[in-house]
């Protein structure tokens, strides 16, 4: 009975490991996408920005924040990605006008 009690308990562990990689996998590929728009977008607007990963939420649609650095300012920089597309950048509005 023991045995099989901790047979159990490895199998969770396991499942779990798998799902987590599983799911950082899915999130650095979105940080990538995020990455290569930001790229694209900040050679055209603001050269020599740097973007710094910080958080995510959402499921369907992932909201993911960054912090950009541009002319000595800091900024946080929303990038929203739908099944492994960037659907939406929302830039600092102070940037935008």
């Amino acid at each position: 009975m023991k045995y099989r009690r901790n047979l159990t308990i490895v199998a969770c562990l396991f499942a779990l490991s798998v799902t987590g990689s599983a799911l950082a996998r899915g999130l650095q590929d979105d940080v990538n996408l995020c990455q290569t728009a930001f790229k694209a977008e900040s050679d055209r607007r603001y050269d020599g920005a740097k973007f710094k990963f910080k958080s995510e939420r959402g499921s369907k649609l992932r909201t993911l924040t960054f912090k950009m650095t541009f002319a000595d300012q800091r900024y946080t920089v929303d990038c929203k990605v739908k099944r492994g597309e960037v659907v939406e950048i929302v830039w600092p509005e102070i940037l935008t006008n």
